[in-house]
């Protein structure tokens, strides 16, 4: 009983030790808050104004900075990182943003508590964001020189890393992954760009529809069991240095820009206008330190135009050679300006069963394509006759535009219509928008 006695108090002395050896050290631990002197100076993108944290273990020569931000006329504020140096009117970029749905007002704070937990409180103290790592091993804080915030484990193995949780933008390592914990998609606004099995797929969700509608395939072509995608930085044999994307587990790779120097500070964008962009950092100039690398939806891409994003030409237009170039109305085309819209459903008399009649008719477009119709998912349903695509549209209440090729004869229902795009051969493609016509002329529909 004395032997088992002892053994029991070194095998809690043993677990105490191992629990107290997982504890931040005091000296790692740090309550910021979210008030004092603010910067603010016109090379700080999106206007905003902003308060650098100082992080511990984070190089001086970190071009990566931890700030509260907040965009005027907001005062309130979010938790984000930024990169570049602004006091040189280099512009300062945000690559990172905690709680972009929660903000936070002055007074807030960010405690990295002795439990290994991140956690921004509002004033009030109510959780707007936390890393959720509390008892889980977490010793330490690091900002890396390559913009990952990161908390460690006593083995130095991180624990929780933003790179696992991107925004709208993917830095050099930076991976789209399907794995669970990990981000599969950068969201901007009405835009995503979304890792899937097969590919990576660009979408545009309006006010009008439901879900999302996907506008362009990232990737060439279809790739079976797609799990990871990581943004890199290579130098090839050749010596040039290139943008690639890697993917998993098949190795594949798809180079997108060749930077003018060894750009390992290059972040890659979805734009809160849909189009793709990489931006590249060279720190050792004062000034003009970021070149613009790539733009995916340009003039230089014949078949990536800037004709081919959802809202190039607002919520109705005909674009052409990336201008937007005419609006479409019953009575003709018309020059395109900032007022083009779709035509408003007229009230009308409901039938005897109470059910509102809506009554429709059409009119033709020929040689336009619609945005959907750009990506591998939307290419339409048939092959069937142009009257049966025409009959789809009209029996669905939410369909305002059917869209046939005379080629294929396939048939594309739309509910939103957005930037319609001019194609270069006008026999195979055929649009055909639904007018509602005021005063309840026209074909007679019940929609329930």
């Amino acid at each position: 009983m004395k032997y088992l006695s002892l053994f029991s108090c070194f095998f809690f002395y043993i677990l105490t030790s191992s629990v107290q050896a997982d504890v931040v050290p005091t000296s790692k631990t740090f309550k910021l808050v979210n008030r004092g002197p603010i910067s603010s100076t016109k090379a700080v993108e999106l206007g905003a104004k902003y308060r650098v944290l100082n992080v511990p273990n984070t190089n001086k020569s970190n071009p990566f900075s931890l700030c509260f931000y907040t965009i005027p006329p907001s005062n309130t504020f979010m938790l984000g990182i930024g990169v570049g140096r602004p006091q040189f009117d280099t512009v300062f970029r945000w690559v990172w943003t905690a709680n972009a749905t929660k903000h936070v007002k002055e007074n807030a704070t960010l405690v990295f508590g002795g439990n290994g937990n991140l956690v921004l409180a509002d004033s009030d103290g109510r959780v707007a964001w936390q890393t959720g790592t509390a008892n889980k091993g977490v010793v330490d804080i690091k900002l890396l020189p390559n913009g990952n915030l990161v908390l460690l484990d006593r083995k130095g193995a991180y624990v929780w890393q933003s790179f696992h949780y991107a925004t709208d933008t993917l830095l050099i390592g930076q991976t789209l992954s399907l794995s669970k914990g990990s981000s599969n998609k950068l969201v901007n606004g009405a835009y995503s760009m979304v890792l899937e099995k097969h590919l990576i797929n660009l979408y545009y969700k309006s006010p009008l529809s439901s879900k999302p509608v996907a506008y362009y395939g990232v990737t060439p072509g279809y790739m079976e069991g797609l799990q990871n995608a990581t943004f890199q930085a290579t130098h090839w044999s050749d010596g040039s240095n290139h943008l690639v994307f890697q993917y998993e587990p098949n190795g594949g790779q798809s180079g997108w820009a060749e930077p003018k120097y060894n750009a390992v500070l290059s972040l890659f964008r979805l734009g809160s206008d849909g189009n793709l962009r990489i931006f590249s950092y060279d720190k050792s100039r004062q000034s003009d330190s970021w070149d613009v690398t790539f733009t995916r939806f340009s003039n230089a891409w014949r078949y990536a135009s800037e004709c081919m994003l959802p809202e190039k030409c607002g919520s109705l237009g005909i674009c052409e050679n990336n201008k937007c170039v005419s609006c479409p109305t019953p009575n003709g085309l018309k020059s395109w300006t900032k007022d083009c819209k779709p035509s408003k459903l007229p009230a009308c008399p409901t039938n005897k069963n109470g059910t509102a009649n809506t009554y429709v008719s059409y009119y033709k477009l020929e040689g336009v394509d619609h945005f959907m119709a750009n990506s591998e998912v939307n290419k339409g349903e048939g092959p069937m006759k142009m009257e049966a695509c025409k009959k789809k549209c009209s029996d669905d209440c939410k369909c305002v535009a059917f869209f046939y090729r005379k080629d294929s004869s396939k048939c594309l229902l739309t509910a939103q219509l957005n930037t319609l795009n001019k194609v270069m051969d006008s026999s195979n493609s055929l649009s055909v928008l639904r007018l509602l016509v005021p005063h309840c002329m026209g074909t007679l529909r019940s929609c329930s």
